[in-house]
Formats: C-alpha cells, structure tokens, sequence
C-alpha cells in the first residue's frame, strides 16, 4: 500500500516521538547523579524507547525502499520485539546493502558500544520493571540497572577518560576528607549500591561524576548518530522526508560533551 495522508501523518508522529525520546534520554543521562538516581532511571527508559523506535523507522523505511514504496505486512515489527540488539546487526546489514559501512565504522571497532547496546537490549527485554519485580519475592531475578551500568560502562569510561588532574584532585581530596571524615555524618548509596558513609568517599563520587557524565552521553550520541545519518539515507527513496527530526543528531561529536540539554525542536 502507497503512502497516504493518514500514513504520512503517523511517520511524522513516529519520528517526532523517537527524536523527543532520545533528546530527553541524552539530557537526563547528562545529569545522572549517585544521589539523584531518577534521572538515570528515567534516561534509560527515554534512550531505549528512542533508540527501539528509531531503529524499527529504519526497518520500515527500507522494507519501503525494497518493496515499491509498500509498508511491512502486519506482525512485520514484531517478531524483533524490544531486542535492540538484533534490530541494530539489522540496520548495520541494511548499511552494508547501500553501501553506507562507513557510518558504523568507529562503532564496530570499539567494544564499548557493543556493551552500550547490550545494557540496552537488556534494559528493554527485562529490566524496565526491575524494581517492581525484586519487589515481589526472592525468586525474581537481580537485576540492577544502575549498578549495571556503573559497573560495565561507566567504569570503562573512567579508565579511558581519567586524567592526571583528576589523580591530583583525588590527592586532595583525601587529604580535605580525612579531616572532615570525624565531623560530618554521610549516609548514601554509591553508584553501584554500596553504601557511602564518609566525606572522602562521597567527594570521590563527586569528582567523578562529570567524566561519566559526558563520555556517557558522547558514546550514546554515536550510536544515536549512526542510525539518524542511516535514516537519512532511506529517506531519499520515498517520501515524507524526516531529516528534521533527527537533524540534531547528526552535527560532528566536538560538541557533545559540552552540550546541557536537548530538544529537537530548538536550534542547535
């Protein structure tokens, strides 16, 4: 079946909820903090709602470029459920057709986007209710996204990203810390759960924090990139085009790190 207004209407809210979801997800996970654990909750739900719907838009687009501008049969999307994963080796292999391997070059040659996308297809197929389901009984599994991600992502970014001034300031900090550790009372849980009851420990949290913060979003930018450029590439086959949605997207990495907050409906 051709494009139609009614089916023209349904991609631009498509891509319009996609390109909200991962501006709000790149945002939140900007501001993830040990003590403020809702905004990196509620990033991964924004990021793997986005990333899900961005990736079945370009299995959509392509079927289209394949299929004389008809859509996918009914149960199409389905069988590829919420696995981010397999939706992602999709589009790679859809790149590949159109010979467009080059956008996923620097993702494939890294394995710290393989552990981001499988954090991701994790999150989507089983953690989302993580809580909730620990909540009703022992049986349930252990899953703790937090934790996960500060362990296999966020720690990688800290090994990769550290420098010698962050050392120096963690020499100080020490040094302040150890006289204010017997005065000041701390009670908090770490970013991978574990209780925080001292002022050095909580400064060294502090002083972290901005490297995972902005490396997170930088890596998570890149995949979010790839597949935009990707979707653009389909979009000149057919009709409607949809390049605005995810404009804000595609702009070279130097910026990322710096950028506070996203909104596809602003200017960059």
């Amino acid at each position: 079946m051709s494009l139609n207004k009614d089916r023209e209407y349904l991609i631009h809210l498509e891509c319009s909820l996609a390109g909200t979801s991962i501006a709000q997800g790149l945002t939140l996970l900007g501001k993830s903090h040990f003590s403020r654990n809702g905004y990196g909750l509620q990033s991964f739900f924004m990021l793997t709602i986005g990333i899900e719907r961005l990736l079945k838009l370009i299995l959509i687009f392509n079927y289209r470029r394949l299929n004389n501008d008809s859509f996918p049969p009914d149960g199409y999307l389905k069988k590829f459920s919420h696995d981010i994963d397999k939706l992602y080796a999709h589009a790679q292999s859809i790149a590949d057709e159109i010979t467009c391997s080059d956008l996923y070059k620097e993702l494939s040659s890294d394995p710290i986007f393989e552990l981001i996308l499988g954090f991701f297809t994790l999150f989507a197929k089983t953690s989302r209710y993580s809580n909730l389901d620990q909540l009703q009984g022992p049986d349930t599994k252990n899953i703790k996204p937090l934790e996960d991600w500060n362990a296999e992502i966020n720690e990688e970014i800290l090994r990769r990203h550290s420098t010698t001034r962050s050392a120096q300031k963690g020499k100080a900090i020490k040094e302040v810390g150890s006289r204010l550790d017997d005065i000041f009372f701390v009670d908090v849980r770490g970013p991978q759960g574990k209780k925080i009851d001292s002022v050095t420990g909580f400064l060294n949290e502090e002083l972290s924090l901005p490297i995972k913060q902005k490396h997170s979003v930088m890596y998570v930018y890149k995949i979010v990139q790839f597949l935009c450029k990707l979707l653009d590439y389909l979009d000149t086959w057919q009709t409607p085009y949809v390049k605005e949605y995810f404009q804000l997207f595609t702009y070279p990495p130097n910026d990322i790190k710096s950028k506070k907050s996203w909104d596809i409906y602003k200017r960059w």
